[in-house]
């Protein structure tokens, strides 16, 4: 817990603008059991959710696969505390569950984008903005990550479309973001964040240190930092 929180905080922007991505990997029923959700991922994850929102972060929630049987589990949170990104839900039930507390984002068919027509894309856009309309809070995006096979004129009429018939007022304002009542304390653990081998470790194997070893020190730590930060960002990715 403490790590995925340090990683969530080391990107973070510092005048809290860009919300904090975070990926839901593989965290929704079927692929895990409802008790392995109950009893593990979620008094994991919420925990970390509500000391990011209690800095003052709003936290973009990517809900791979279908999470709507997690729907009730997110509302517990913060209001205005994360965006739900939709993958696979349904667009309406979603807008009708979450958008009264938070913000919506994706829906739009990757499918479509990718091997459909134009006009496929205007009428998939169609039904997607009368499921999500009403009262702002959603944010246009594809449902997943937009990769080579997306027709570039695909997305062109997708943008088109949402200037002629999806741009909110220019005058709404956004409602505030609540904080938690009391952001639980989350216990570091025996290796703190940010650290793959600890430099007393590290300098205990040596026999003898000379020379400007608080240099040295802050060497071997930026190294380590780097290396905990590659396993974070590329290998656990």
């Amino acid at each position: 817990m403490p790590h995925i929180l340090a990683n969530a905080l080391a990107g973070a922007d510092p005048d809290r603008n860009v919300p904090i991505t975070i990926w839901a990997r593989r965290g929704c029923v079927p692929f895990i059991t409802r008790e392995m959700f109950d009893n593990i991922y979620w008094p994991t994850l919420k925990p970390i959710f509500e000391e990011i929102i209690s800095k003052g972060h709003q936290i973009l929630f990517y809900g791979e696969g279908n999470s709507e049987s997690h729907y009730d589990d997110l509302l517990e949170l913060p209001a205005g505390g994360i965006i739900y990104h939709i993958d696979k839900g349904s667009p309406r039930y979603t807008a009708r569950k979450l958008k009264p507390k938070f913000a919506v984002s994706g829906g739009l068919s990757y499918d479509v984008l990718a091997r459909g027509t134009r006009d496929d894309v205007r009428e998939s856009m169609k039904s997607l903005f009368e499921d999500v309309k009403g009262d702002g809070g959603y944010i246009l995006d594809a449902s997943a990550l937009m990769l080579s096979d997306i027709k570039p004129e695909n997305v062109k009429t997708a943008v088109e479309y949402t200037l002629d018939h999806g741009a909110y007022s220019r005058t709404y304002a956004a409602k505030p973001m609540e904080k938690p009542a009391a952001a639980r304390s989350i216990p570091l653990g025996s290796r703190k964040p940010n650290v793959c081998r600890p430099w007393e470790i590290e300098s205990s194997e040596h026999k003898k240190l000379s020379g400007d070893v608080a240099l040295v020190k802050s060497q071997w730590e930026k190294v380590d930092s780097a290396a905990y930060n590659y396993v974070w960002t590329s290998v656990l990715w």
